[in-house]
């Protein structure tokens, strides 16, 4: 079934799904249905963590009304953090990791 493009001219995201491979190593598909076919990529846990930061960086630059809505984090000594904190330090863990990664023996 061809479907029609949308009006934007952007592919529209219907829907996203996951399938693991393996739990260690971590390996498996992203599924994404879309209004011009469904696209698939294999990943691990690098290639997740790269794609988790930059959906994060997105984020963050919403404003007003289109802030970030996740969940607030709690820190160590108790205290909450806000939307934007959250998002800042889980950018930079997976961005540390991710160096340490590509760069590891």
């Amino acid at each position: 079934m061809k479907r029609k493009p949308s009006k934007t001219g952007f592919t529209k995201l219907l829907s996203a799904d996951t399938t693991w491979m393996s739990a260690d190593p971590l390996i498996g598909l992203l599924e994404l249905e879309t209004d011009s076919g469904t696209i698939e990529l294999a990943m691990n846990r690098i290639v997740a963590e790269r794609l988790l930061s930059a959906v994060v960086e997105f984020l963050q630059a919403g404003e007003g009304d289109d802030a970030p809505t996740l969940l607030s984090s709690v820190r160590s000594d108790g205290k909450a953090l806000g939307n934007r904190s959250f998002l800042n330090q889980l950018q930079t863990t997976i961005l540390a990791e991710a160096f340490f990664d590509d760069h590891s023996g």
